[in-house]
Parts: C-alpha cells; sequence; structure tokens
C-alpha cells in the first residue's frame, strides 16, 4: 500500500533531510522530556489583548530532552542555520539564534546540551540561570519554602511532574480575568475555556507527581485546585496563554518587516528597469514608461506590493512608490 511505502521511505527521506539517521537519532534520546515556563518580575513586559494593555512579568520558556551523547546537538551545528552562531556558555557549547529585529521580549533562542539533558532556551539568560541552579551555585525553586510545603507526602520519583507556583498561577489567572474583560475572538474563547478550567477566579497552585504503578496510574499531590487541573491541564495551559499572547504580536511584526522588505525590492527592481528601458529607447530622464514597457525588464512579471499598496512608477528620474507608508527606497 501507499502508507507502507512511505514508512519505508521515511528513514531515508529522514537521514537526508536531517544529515543523520532516524536510528541514530532516535538511540541517543534517553527517554525523558519536559517543559519550564517562568515569569520574571524583575521585567515587567506589556501583554497585548484587545481594549487594554496590562504589564505581565517577562515570559521565558525552556524545553529539554534527555540524551545519551551530542549527536542531535552536532547534526544542528553541522546544517550552518544562517543567523546561529556557536559559541560557550560557562564552558558549554551553545547555539544561538540572533533575532534581527526588535521584540517586546528578550527573545535568543539557545540550544546546549547541559549534562544528561539538551536543553532548547528562548534566552541564552534562561539558560545561564538553569546552568547555575544545576551546578549549585544558585538556589532553585525546590529550595523555597513554598515548594517543601508543596511536596510534603509527594514521592520524589515518578514518571511526569507538573507544577505550578503560586506566582505563576497569580499571573495566569490576571492574564485571563483581562482577556475575560475583553471577550472578542479567539483570545475571548481562549480565556473561557481557561476559566472553565481554573473554576474560579482564585490563583492556581499545586505540584503532583504520577507513576505508573501496578494497577495503573497513580496521581499524588497538593494544590487548591482539582488534581486534574494542576497536575495535567494548567501548566500547559499557562504555556500555551501568555506564551501565544507574547509571541503572536512579535512575529506580525516580524511579517510586516520581511513585507516591507519585499516592497522595497520590488520598487529597487522597478527602478532599475526603468533605467534599462531607458538606455534601450533613448528616452530622457523626464519620460515616464507604461506597466507594459517594463515587463521585459522584470522577467514578465507584475510586481506587487505584498501589503496591497499601488505602485506608482514614475518618470525615469523619479524613484518608484508605494502606497504604503514606509514602503519606500532609500
Amino acid at each position: 500500500s501507499q502508507i507502507d511505502q512511505a514508512l519505508a521511505q521515511l528513514p531515508d527521506q529522514f537521514k537526508a533531510a536531517v544529515g543523520m539517521s532516524l536510528n541514530d537519532m532516535l538511540n541517543s534520546l534517553g527517554g525523558g522530556y519536559g517543559v519550564i515556563f517562568t515569569l520574571d518580575e524583575s521585567q515587567m513586559v506589556s501583554l497585548p489583548i484587545p481594549t487594554m494593555q496590562m504589564q505581565i512579568p517577562e515570559p521565558a520558556l525552556a524545553i529539554y530532552v534527555k540524551v545519551k551523547n551530542d549527536a542531535i546537538f552536532n547534526m544542528i551545528d553541522q546544517h550552518k542555520i544562517p543567523m546561529v552562531g556557536k559559541t560557550q556558555l560557562n564552558g558549554v557549547n551553545t547555539l544561538s539564534l540572533t533575532i534581527p529585529l526588535p521584540l517586546p521580549i528578550h527573545l535568543k533562542p539557545t540550544l546546549a546540551r547541559v549534562g544528561d539533558y539538551l536543553f532548547l532556551t528562548s534566552s541564552d539568560g534562561l539558560l545561564q540561570e538553569i546552568m547555575a541552579v544545576q551546578s549549585g551555585k544558585k538556589s532553585g525553586y525546590k529550595a523555597t519554602e513554598e515548594f517543601k510545603k508543596l511536596s510534603q507526602g509527594v514521592p520524589a520519583e515518578g514518571n511526569r511532574f507538573s507544577l505550578m507556583s503560586a506566582k505563576l498561577g497569580k499571573n495566569l489567572t490576571q492574564a485571563v480575568q483581562g482577556m475575560m474583560s475583553a471577550q472578542t475572538g479567539e483570545m475571548g474563547a481562549l480565556s473561557k475555556v481557561m476559566h472553565d478550567m481554573m473554576g474560579s477566579n482564585s490563583a492556581a497552585l499545586g505540584y503532583a507527581v504520577a507513576a505508573n504503578g501496578a494497577e495503573g496510574w497513580e496521581i499524588v499531590g497538593n494544590g487548591n485546585k482539582s488534581m486534574a487541573t494542576t497536575a495535567l491541564i494548567l501548566p500547559a495551559v499557562a504555556t500555551v496563554a501568555i506564551g501565544a499572547a507574547m509571541v503572536l504580536p512579535a512575529l506580525a511584526k516580524a511579517k510586516q518587516k520581511a513585507q516591507n522588505i519585499s516592497c522595497v525590492n520590488n520598487l529597487k527592481q522597478i527602478d532599475l528597469a526603468k533605467k534599462l528601458w531607458a538606455t534601450d529607447h533613448n528616452k530622457q530622464a523626464t519620460d515616464t514608461p507604461t506597466e507594459n514597457d517594463l515587463l521585459p525588464y522584470l522577467g514578465g512579471k507584475v510586481l506587487t506590493c505584498p501589503q496591497g499598496g499601488t505602485y506608482t512608477i514614475g518618470s525615469v528620474g523619479e524613484k518608484p512608490t508605494c502606497s504604503i507608508p514606509g514602503h519606500q527606497l532609500p
């Protein structure tokens, strides 16, 4: 069948795409993974919500997987991805992606293997914090009185760990209340779902450990919400909701910047086409070509602004223009 053929071709296609065999990648994994979502109260950022602006602590995100070796890190390093630089952070090799656009949050995606784990963090600063805690140079959340209280009677080992600190629960609740007040579009629908999950306006707080025992899955934890809400749902919802609210505006700005660059490149091509047309037809600086006149010099294509602006060709001695503000030749 076609499915069997596709599965048979998958290993070769995977190796051709990433540069290492699928078996080598799977064999390099250690069988564990996790997500860390943090809020830095020393840095406040604006959370864009319809009809209002709300200040929240700056969010950061880390995704990590347990690994047996450097195979995945080396594979990514060998691809020489544009704007990704290799450096060392406290003696650890890292790969960091430089974002050329100004963003409302500190965003510098960084990849590094620290001990038995491969980390992908939203910034090199967050990676430094994680490394400091792992090395014992800085105390982590486990050293706080809050965690000591939450972890009473909870197993130290398990297959899955879920944590919602009081500070994260408080800021998440404030974000939900803000979105509930807007009640518009997709964010309004998301806020209703989150509100229903939490059950009330009180901040969520909880820690739970799940283990696959002899009689099936068992979850033990402490918190002020239902076990299902605290252990399974809230951490993921918090990450998606606040992360989306911060990242989507940044992506919109990046898209707008890219469209601006694309439009300016179009104007440069039109300007060059005018000069070539003038040279071939002995035209003066005051002569103005038509769109059809320029087609042979533009590869037969009619160039259009990606944001729907209108181009004015102008005379040979003038720069072509776009009706969208900011879309102009230097």
